[in-house]
């Protein structure tokens, strides 16, 4: 049913990279861990981790920290994992290699390496990806390709392109995402302002809609989508549910179409038209408090 209701060649290092001193490796709980430190100067950096968690945040520094551990069974499985690099001109790739088993990562098994970036502010992030993790990112005003196989992602400055296939994303209000895709995983945005594309096959999704500076549609299989709107906003909204209900509440619509599972209206000019598409699932329209 329909019911109108009240209520973000080589490695061209541009100087030297630094290796900070090795803690050693240390024996816990049946693993061995190594803790590691590195920096290095460049004006782009994608960093592909393949196993354990990735943070990266931003900070007014001259060059890029990287503070990692690498956790596995035994000295020699430890001696596999590696931290590698490779660049051309000023765009340098840091990346986990070994001969690495990520079948149970998830539950903190070994082998691992978990990864602290601190990057500067005027440094462009283009990726960040890992397989099997959860990564925690603040980037900046360059978008950013932020992917996991399996994982959250937790996005907390900066303009990022998400996806994961596995996992939730959760986005903070500094944070302005362009794009998200997940296949199984609930989704969390708390400025939805530049979003473009929402796509999820199973979860339930959260967009909070400030402002809007393009078209954006809203896409889910299996999920209830939550649209809470500024109601300052030019924005034609056209919601349809195949099984689910639509719920709108009083945002000072001029109601264009309304009937069981179908809602179009629009606010202020409605310039902007968010699309909003769910299989299984409601959708509720409500103003941003």
């Amino acid at each position: 049913m329909t019911r109108q209701r009240s209520r973000r060649g080589v490695l061209s290092v541009l100087g030297t990279t630094t290796v900070g001193a090795l803690a050693g490796c240390v024996s816990i709980g049946g693993s061995v861990t190594e803790e590691f430190t590195r920096t290095y100067e460049t004006e782009q950096l994608t960093v592909e981790t393949r196993v354990g968690d990735l943070t990266v945040e931003t900070a007014d520094r001259g060059d890029v920290l990287v503070e990692g551990e690498k956790r596995a069974s035994d000295d020699d499985q430890l001696e596999e994992l590696r931290l590698a690099t490779a660049g051309d001109g000023d765009s340098l790739t840091l990346r986990v290699e070994g001969d690495i088993d990520t079948s149970g990562l998830l539950f903190g098994s070994t082998p691992r390496i978990d990864l602290d970036v601190t990057v500067p502010s005027g440094v462009t992030v283009n990726r960040l990806g890992t397989n099997t993790g959860e990564l925690t990112a603040a980037t900046g005003d360059a978008e950013t390709t932020v992917e996991t196989d399996t994982g959250d992602i937790r996005l907390t400055d900066g303009v990022a392109d998400v996806r994961t296939n596995t996992g939730g994303v959760e986005t903070r209000e500094a944070a302005t995402p362009t794009a998200i895709r997940t296949d199984t995983g609930d989704l969390s945005v708390e400025d939805g302002r530049l979003l473009r594309d929402v796509d999820t096959e199973t979860g339930d999704v959260e967009i909070a809609v400030p402002a809007l500076d393009d078209d954006s549609t809203i896409d889910t299989e299996t999920g209830d989508v939550t649209l809470a709107l500024s109601s300052e906003l030019d924005v034609t909204v056209d919601a349809e549910s195949s099984t689910g209900d639509i719920e709108v509440e009083r945002l000072g619509f001029e109601i264009l179409a309304q009937r069981s599972g179908r809602f179009e209206g629009t606010l202020g000019d409605g310039t902007h038209r968010v699309r909003v598409r769910s299989s299984t699932g409601d959708v509720d329209i409500v103003p941003l408090d």
